[in-house]
């Protein structure tokens, strides 16, 4: 039985980064051009009675939605898609009142994509 790949890839040899004197084979992904909003409002067309324009004026207020709840501490779960939340990495501070936003060093989305997508 063969086994279909849920993605498309290549191996090549590199050192085992534990163990540089052994080489061992790794699987990296085959990346294709990147696509746009404007690829995905034409592809969904196909599937949906909205049109481009439609799609692509909720992709965009969508994404303006989906900041603003992020900014708010929110977690947001788009079905097919995954769920998206935000993350702060910071410099400590002796006392909570010495603490301000500048100890605030990087923000970040994180994301994990919905169990269909995998």
């Amino acid at each position: 039985m063969n086994e279909q790949p849920i993605v498309d890839y290549y191996v090549t040899q590199k050192e085992n980064p534990h163990n540089r004197e052994v080489k061992k084979n790794y699987a990296y992904i085959k990346r294709g051009r990147s696509i746009g909003v404007e690829t995905i409002a034409s592809d969904v067309t196909k599937y949906s009675s909205l049109s481009k324009g439609d799609l692509l004026s909720a992709f965009d207020n969508a994404g303006m939605a989906i900041a603003r709840h992020l900014s708010e501490g929110k977690t947001v779960t788009m079905p097919g898609l995954g769920t998206f939340k935000m993350s702060i990495s910071s410099e400590g501070a002796d006392t909570p009142e010495q603490f301000t936003s500048k100890n605030i060093k990087k923000r970040r989305i994180l994301f994990t994509p919905d169990k269909s997508v995998l």
